[in-house]
């Protein structure tokens, strides 16, 4: 006996067109868009590696990626038809690349603070530890031994020095 054969549909994965394919202010804005995530992985891989003083030679290149994808989020925003109807595959593509960045953003937020915490540490441990050894004297107390002042004068340092 012979049963007949169910078919069922899938459904179709998402048509990602890659980047190269498509043109536009869409197309320019995922350029943009995959530059400057490439920049933010290659600045956070540094920080990571412990050269942050090579993160220095990226800055140019970020600070004008940052510009145009401010003018290419702005066109976009103003012509917004140019991008075609909510489901359009220069869409996807477009939200895909921002979710990327995003994600890229998060991790690079997440490590420039782990390092501003370790080093904020090691100024208030360094502050601390001058402030013990520049206390004067203020007198001799019981069996010869100095008497330290109550109040400590304030110690400040600083590291002024931009990632």
């Amino acid at each position: 006996m012979l049963q007949s054969a169910q078919t069922t549909t899938l459904p179709m994965p998402p048509l990602v067109i890659p980047s190269e394919h498509l043109t536009g202010p869409g197309a320019k804005l995922i350029r943009i868009t995959t530059e400057l995530k490439d920049i933010v992985r290659h600045e956070t891989d540094l920080l990571e590696s412990k050269r942050p003083q090579e993160i220095k030679s990226l800055q140019g290149q970020k600070i004008r990626l940052m510009s145009q994808y401010k003018d290419a989020m702005n066109n976009a925003r103003v012509n917004e038809s140019l991008l075609g109807p909510e489901d359009s595959d220069i869409r996807m593509r477009i939200k895909e690349v921002t979710v990327s960045l995003r994600e890229e953003l998060k991790r690079n937020a997440r490590i420039v603070i782990r390092l501003k915490t370790i080093t904020e540490g090691l100024l208030k441990s360094v502050g601390e530890e001058v402030s013990k050894r520049d206390r004067p004297a203020i007198g001799y107390g019981k069996g010869a031994k100095l008497i330290a002042p109550k109040t400590v004068r304030p110690t400040s340092l600083s590291f002024n020095r931009m990632i």
